[in-house]
């Protein structure tokens, strides 16, 4: 199932007058059955966007449909987020620049699967002006942020990787360390609960807690 990043890329811009005042990419990566499952818009490493954002119908919709949960945000969050994309970001363009992936993006059309486990795709507009890459959030390039008001608070911040990088599962840890840090009350919102925390040897021991659930 591999994306057509050049075909998306043509859906974005082709209403776009000559000469547009924007710079762009898509880019996608597959290991086996993991890929980006994250939805984020951050902006300026102030605003943010999140959530589940899920309209596949197959899955979703049909005759008793549900919607994921989102959220915006504003603060110091944004930061998290964007570092969180810069390493989507950072391991496609690993990917793209071993000799095999320059190789496929040579040959191989972003729309024709391939036999090999990783796959990566990414397309740039205006093509001939700008690099293969995006550049990267850079944190000192932002205004400073102080939050202020009523409506402030601390937010832990997460994102899962997947099959990026096998040996960093951060959130599922910061799940089981959450969960095991509860003394009265668990509030979880989620599609299903599952098994959470793979290759871990350590069993969770939670305190006698009252859990509420929201599917």
């Amino acid at each position: 199932m591999p994306t057509n990043c050049t075909k998306i890329i043509e859906e974005l811009t082709k209403d776009l007058p000559e000469n547009p005042s924007i710079l762009l990419w898509v880019g996608a990566w597959r290991n086996g059955v993991s890929w980006n499952h994250s939805k984020i818009i951050a902006v300026d490493g102030r605003y943010l966007h999140t959530g589940g954002h899920n309209l596949w119908d197959a899955h979703y919709l049909k005759h008793s449909p549900v919607h994921d949960l989102s959220v915006e945000l504003e603060g110091k969050v944004a930061h998290a987020a964007h570092l969180f994309a810069n390493a989507h970001w950072a391991y496609i363009e690993r990917k793209q620049g071993k000799f095999i992936g320059k190789i496929v993006d040579a040959i191989v059309p972003d729309v024709l699967p391939t036999v090999l486990k990783r796959r990566v795709n990414i397309t740039e507009f205006p093509g001939d002006e700008v690099g293969e890459f995006p550049p990267r959030y850079r944190k000192k390039r932002m205004p400073k942020y102080k939050a202020k008001g009523p409506e402030y608070c601390r937010i832990i911040t997460m994102g899962r990787k997947g099959q990026m990088d096998d040996n960093d599962k951060a959130a599922d840890s910061a799940f089981i360390a959450m969960i095991e840090s509860a003394r009265k009350i668990i509030r979880l919102g989620l599609q299903d609960l599952g098994c959470v925390g793979r290759n871990t040897s350590k069993a969770i021991v939670i305190t006698p807690c009252t859990f509420h659930f929201t599917s």
